[in-house]
């Protein structure tokens, strides 16, 4: 199925982003890490959505 590892990266990421972030937090408090990390899981989701859209059209054709 077209798009289940892309899924199940997402779920990694989220779970990843909340480790990372309760760690940094405990150690050094850094909003602007926590921004940059968020946004870069925000890319990741977008270029998989993108990719699924993709595999999507083409598969009609």
């Amino acid at each position: 199925m077209p798009g289940m590892n892309c899924f199940w990266f997402m779920i990694f990421s989220q779970m990843e982003a909340s480790t990372l972030s309760c760690t940094v937090r405990m150690n050094q408090p850094s909003d602007l890490f926590d921004l940059l990390f968020s946004f870069s899981i925000f890319v990741i989701k977008s270029l998989c959505i993108w990719q699924q859209e993709i595999e999507g059209h083409v598969g009609l054709h």
